[in-house]
């Protein structure tokens, strides 16, 4: 079994085996506690005194700066019912300048939050967020502040008094910035259970780091940041999970905290989820893991940061569940992503990781878009003044005053309103609204309620609520429990992750209002999903290596999630991406006028060109390319090499571009032109061959002249790059001698111009150092002349000579294979013409017509001409 090193640089605050400087807070009786520990040999024990905040901070004797740093604490709560609930602050951490009265405090637990009452949690909070609540004079945290933290420690707001046992315990507290793991091999390389073994096991005294844990359902927890390698200097990794659940934990940290991040020093680092196995097409992921989170209060998402520069990444037949904050792979070659599934994730950058058999599914960024939102008081609210009775059974019914209805207020269950006004004190304050009719406001249980009347002074209100006045957040697609970040308000504590506790057209409640404060929007504040940043869910790059892999279901409530982000122009090959349910394929956001972006569907791709992403008005192309291929042997099933095969579309098609309804010559097409431009409003049909051959007839002279060209965009066909060259001086009227010339390109069929006698021909054969020809047009020799190839032979007539554009127009190889890619739009009916002669043996001509569906394939047989002689 490895064992892994761990590398970090948390400071221990204190490791709770004495009660030396620890200050008891509300009257609280500290003790030792050898029996409920997580580290070393004792925790600290914390009485429950009903109605009382108890608690203990540890004084470090002298400031720290907590500024950018997380706390690690380590807190056990036994009985859940003994605290209030978490929006009452049933359990919370606490700091403390050099007084611990002058204090902050942030709420990590309660009643109805999962971890109380179920042992040890380590608690990772950022300490550059907000408190929730204060006392005395709080002390500051921030980029300037300097070392202000000199109290730390842990409180609970008690509903009952505990005859026996504590209501908390607190063992290792630190704080600090990053935990790594190294080391394994890759015959015994580190695993999750490997990590806790050392954590917990192997050494419990300094270790007990926490970043892994293992819940009693077998679960792994991941509660922080997870580092894999070694960050700086020598040292290899290797590290492996397989079949395993990997939750990531509901965690007060930082935005971006919870993650797993690959780092390589001077060594190696290998990171493998599952197992390969087979080769090329059929290689599959087997063992993978199954990633996820929970975020029910801190709205924090995760992500997998594969992408530094690391030895080895394998991520076979895993699944990813709500990675919200994306997943990114290595940009370079040597890695692996073979059937795995993404849902329900943010962007995916995969680098240049081989992927293949892959789903992405469920992707949808909920957002309002850059709109007017306000933060609006008291909504809803009773108003002041309202009779409202309070029974033990957690009811609040009214009976006077205000609207008479807390339905017409507007309240909801889910919402966290403020009560005020009430005689006993614990029936004021925060409580969760579980159940709300006209009369009665049921709340979740927190503290025990006193039974009392109404006086006529009590209110109950949200303190406060994002809001707006057009425009709906259902339609939107926000619901409760969504974690959302919020931005573009003046106010900073506005603009935070929170997550949803109501939701209705024009109002969103939180469950955690600090730091807010009423604001009128001033038209770019926006809301949306936590984590997500793109509404794409795969990132497309120049060296992307993805084939064979599905994008399904990526939709959102506003109809805008795509699949396929392309930030820049280009000419780009989907090899086998199947596209179905989404509300875009294609999402192209490069800057506007950068150009066309042009998709080459091939093999079984198929983007829709109605499912077009644009908002900077560029133009998308989508070629869905298909494979023609004509296999070509002789009666005795041997390949013939050197047949032509020629396909075009039958006479009956309505396209432009065959002898049916060819092109027609625009005006100035010119001798010596590098293109040839067709008649305007005659559509060059996007299933022509994106580079292929154009054979324009010179009606006045009876003659066909060809041409191939390398690219076509609107009605110009622009040819090859211009090959030119001088005769050696021992040419003839139809050879052309000229050291090197079978290197240049030129192939049969080529119309190639004497330039120096202003005649051409046609190209037969190229030799290495001569090419033969046609008789030159006006009966001149190749002796000593310049030629030219790529160029016009002739200024054509404008509206009379012709153009075609064949879909095929090729050879076949050493194997008998003739192959042209071809863009697919609807099915083609098509003739196909193969011939071999001028060699011997000959063969006769052969001809057939057929129907292009998709990848299209036909073998021939052709027949020896045994009668020519």
């Amino acid at each position: 079994m490895a064992t892994p090193t761990f590398t970090h640089d948390l400071a221990t605050i204190n490791d709770a085996e004495t009660t030396t400087n620890w200050v008891a807070v509300g009257g609280a009786m500290l003790a030792l506690d050898p029996d409920t520990k997580i580290q070393s040999a004792n925790s600290l024990g914390i009485p429950a005194t009903a109605n009382t905040i108890v608690g203990a901070v540890y004084n470090r004797l002298s400031t720290v700066d907590l500024y950018s740093k997380h706390l690690y604490i380590w807190v056990n709560n036994g009985i859940s019912a003994a605290v209030a609930s978490y929006n009452a602050g049933g359990v919370r951490i606490r700091v403390a300048g050099a007084t611990a009265t002058n204090y902050g405090e942030w709420y990590v637990g309660g009643n109805d939050i999962a971890w109380c009452g179920k042992g040890w949690r380590l608690v990772v909070i950022d300490c550059n967020r907000s408190f929730d609540a204060t006392g005395g004079t709080p002390p500051v945290i921030s980029s300037s502040a300097g070392a202000t933290i000199q109290h730390i420690g842990v409180t609970a707001l008690c509903t009952i008094t505990l005859m026996f046992g504590y209501v908390i315990n607190i063992d290792l507290m630190r704080y600090g910035t990053k935990v790594a793991i190294s080391g394994g091999s890759d015959a015994d390389p580190v695993t999750l259970q490997n990590i806790v073994d050392t954590d917990f096991d192997t050494d419990p005294v300094n270790n007990v780091f926490g970043i892994v844990t293992k819940n009693r359902a077998g679960t792994f927890e991941i509660n922080g940041e997870l580092r894999v390698g070694i960050e700086t200097g020598a040292g290899n990794t290797v590290f492996s999970s397989q079949n395993e659940l990997i939750i990531f934990q509901d965690q007060p940290c930082a935005l971006d905290y919870l993650k797993i991040f690959s780092q390589q020093g001077s060594g190696t680092t290998k990171v493998k989820f599952g197992t390969g196995t087979g080769t090329g097409a059929a290689r599959v992921g087997l063992n993978g893991s199954v990633f996820d989170r929970i975020n029910t209060i801190n709205g924090r998402e995760y992500s997998l940061d594969l992408d530094a520069s690391i030895s080895l990444v394998e991520f076979f037949g895993s699944t990813v569940l709500r990675a919200k904050r994306g997943v990114t792979f290595p940009a370079a070659t040597g890695h692996e992503l073979i059937s795995s599934q993404f849902v329900a994730c943010g962007q995916l950058d995969l680098g240049q990781i081989l992927a293949r058999k892959c789903t992405f599914s469920g992707h949808g960024l909920v957002g309002t878009g850059a709109t007017t939102l306000s933060v609006t008081a008291n909504s809803p609210d009773t108003g002041v003044n309202i009779t409202i009775a309070i029974n033990v059974a957690r009811t609040y019914t009214r009976s006077a005053g205000g609207s008479g209805s807390f339905v017409t207020d507007g309240f909801l269950p889910g919402m966290v309103v403020t009560i005020s006004g009430c005689t006993s004190a614990i029936n004021n304050g925060v409580k969760v609204i579980q159940s709300v009719t006209a009369t009665v406001i049921t709340v979740y249980p927190s503290q025990t309620l006193v039974t009392e009347a109404g006086t006529g002074t009590q209110r109950i209100l949200v303190p406060f609520a994002y809001t707006r006045a057009s425009g709906s957040f259902v339609t939107d697609g926000f619901s409760t429990g969504n974690p959302i970040e919020v931005s573009g308000f003046t106010t900073p504590g506005n603009n935070a992750t929170r997550v949803i506790a109501s939701v209705e057209a024009t109002r969103i409640t939180v469950k955690l209002n600090t730091g807010m404060a009423a604001e009128t929007g001033g038209g770019d504040e926006q809301i949306q999903t936590s984590g997500i940043t793109s509404d794409s869910a795969l990132l497309w790059n120049a060296n992307i290596n993805i084939q064979n892999s599905s994008a399904l279901g990526n939709t959102n409530a506003a109809a805008t999630a795509a699949v396929i982000q392309h930030p820049a122009q280009g000419s780009f090959t989907y090899t086998d991406l199947i596209f179905a349910g989404n509300n875009y394929d294609i999402n192209y956001t490069a800057a506007a006028s950068s150009g066309v972006l042009t998709i080459n569907a091939s093999g079984t791709s198929n983007p829709a060109t109605s499912k077009i992403l644009n908002a900077t008005g560029n133009s998308v192309s989508i070629l869905n390319t298909k494979t023609l291929t004509i296999t070509v042997k002789d009666v005795d099933n041997s390949a013939i090499q050197a047949a032509q095969v020629w396909i075009q579309k039958q006479a009956a098609s309505t396209d432009f571009g065959h002898p049916g309804k060819p092109f027609t010559s625009a005006a100035a097409n010119n001798q010596g032109d590098g293109d040839f431009v067709v008649t305007t409003g005659e559509t060059v049909p996007t299933d022509l061959p994106a580079a292929g051959w154009l054979i324009v007839q010179d009606i006045s002279a009876g003659e066909e002249h060809s041409y191939r060209y390398a690219s076509k965009s609107g009605q110009t066909f622009t040819f090859n790059t211009t090959v030119t060259g001088t005769d050696a001086g021992t040419g003839d009227t139809t050879t052309l001698n000229e050291t090197g010339i079978g290197a240049k390109n030129i192939v049969e069929g080529d119309t190639i111009r004497n330039t120096t006698a202003t005649q051409y021909a046609k190209v037969l054969s190229v030799s290495a150092n001569s090419v033969t020809t046609t008789t030159l047009s006006g009966g001149a020799s190749w002796a000593s002349a310049s030629y030219s190839v790529h160029t016009l032979a002739v200024a054509y007539v404008s509206g009379t000579d012709l153009a075609t554009v064949p879909l095929m127009n090729e050879e076949t190889n050493a194997s008998g294979v003739a192959t042209e890619s071809y863009n697919y739009g609807s099915s083609k009916d098509v003739i196909i013409r193969v011939r071999k002669a001028a060699v011997n043996p000959e063969y006769l001509p052969y001809s057939t017509t057929a129907t292009i569906t998709g990848d299209f394939t036909l073998d021939i047989t052709l027949t020896e001409d045994t009668i020519k002689t």
